[in-house]
């Protein structure tokens, strides 16, 4: 449910808005929450003691809403290359921040997309992913069921009505108007696994 394929591209969403989908470019506003829960749990990979605690501080009080402020010029080598990626506004610059991160980030990063993986992959899938999705693009779980394998195996549902995980805050009719048959074939299948 909000899945993704490359976390690269996930950082050139978080960061600037930009993503493709069908041959489409397109730009929304993600939601900042991510950037700053993204910093918050890598930092911890950042050798700087100094540069740890300020980006984890400052990460964790964007999350709870609460104002911050951090003078990137307080941080050491590795702890400024993570706030020059997520300062970025600029989606052709995120290959080179990212080159510019710590080697454990990076192996990081590597390790956790699926990408390099996916097509190893033998059990089903199931995917589920909204178009309102404003901390993944929904195009992640395409690019991911099409790297997955066939149709027999990997079924996808494209919804409407979800930001990330949570469902918009709808009457029950108007849920299941529009996404109701997509989330019935979901849970039907699954259930059917069985």
């Amino acid at each position: 449910f909000g899945g993704y394929f490359d976390l690269e591209t996930v950082l050139v969403y978080t960061t600037t808005g930009y993503f493709e989908a069908g041959g489409q470019q397109y730009v929304l506003s993600p939601e900042e929450y991510g950037k700053w829960a993204f910093l918050r749990t890598n930092a911890e990979l950042l050798d700087d003691a100094k540069d740890r605690g300020l980006l984890q501080s400052f990460a964790l009080a964007k999350m709870r809403e609460r104002p911050a402020w951090l003078d990137p010029s307080l941080l050491g080598p590795d702890g400024r290359a993570v706030w020059d990626l997520l300062a970025n506004q600029d989606p052709a610059r995120v290959p080179g921040l990212i080159a510019a991160l710590s080697p454990a980030m990076r192996e990081t990063l590597l390790a956790l997309s699926p990408r390099h993986t996916i097509g190893d992959l033998r059990a089903r899938l199931y995917l589920a992913h909204s178009v309102t999705d404003n901390f993944i693009p929904y195009s992640e779980s395409v690019r991911l069921a099409e790297a997955a394998g066939s149709a027999e195996r990997v079924r996808i549902e494209i919804l409407t009505v979800y930001r990330h995980v949570d469902v918009e805050a709808l009457p029950l009719w108007e849920l299941l108007r529009r996404d109701g048959l997509p989330l019935f074939r979901l849970v039907y299948r699954v259930v059917g696994e069985r």
